[in-house]
């Protein structure tokens, strides 16, 4: 069984997948759904627990989300300006 996180990545890139097919650029809103939904996404990801070094718990969320998403959600959640 996929678990919700998977669910939701699976959904982004069939998204992904039909915007590419259609050759159609999503409207602004569309983007700032995406921007806050990915937002709480990776806050929730690279929340550090007390017990673990913060440097080695950022570096395993940053390879895991690089190697599962072949770097693209990170990309785009960078470019639109991160969390600020």
């Amino acid at each position: 069984m996929q678990s919700d996180k998977e669910k939701t990545l699976c959904s982004e890139r069939k998204k992904r997948q039909k915007i590419r097919k259609k050759k159609r650029i999503p409207k602004e809103r569309d983007f700032r759904i995406f921007e806050e939904e990915m937002g709480c996404e990776f806050e929730k990801m690279f929340a550090c627990p007390e017990s673990k070094d913060y440097r080695e718990h950022f570096n395993q969320v940053l390879v895991s989300i690089l190697t599962k998403n072949n770097a693209l959600e990170l990309l785009l959640f960078l470019a639109v300006g991160g969390y600020g």
